[in-house]
């Protein structure tokens, strides 16, 4: 029969299971819709005539938000990682 200590590890290993699975889906489901916004107003600033000023200044507002959006959800997942309990701090009980 299990005990105590080992029930809160199974639920520990449950939580950072889905703290895991969680950060790769957001990840995935975020960045990926980003990157096509980004290839395609890239694809404007090269498409766009330097008449059509106002056309190409949208096209890099929109690949510059693109960016920034993905640099956020970078620094996001960088810091969900690193929260993340190793196997050390687990040992120290940590």
């Amino acid at each position: 029969m299990p005990d105590e200590s080992d029930c809160g590890r199974a639920a520990q290993v449950d939580l950072q299971r889905r703290h895991d699975d969680f950060v790769r889906d957001i990840s995935h489901d975020v960045r990926n819709p980003l990157q096509v916004i980004l290839l395609q107003a890239e694809r404007l600033q090269r498409l766009l005539p330097e008449a059509a000023a106002r056309e190409r200044k949208a096209a890099d507002a929109i690949a510059a938000a693109v960016r920034q959006l993905d640099q956020l959800i970078k620094q996001r997942v960088r810091q969900a990682r690193s929260e993340e309990p190793t196997e050390e701090a687990d040992r120290i009980g940590g």
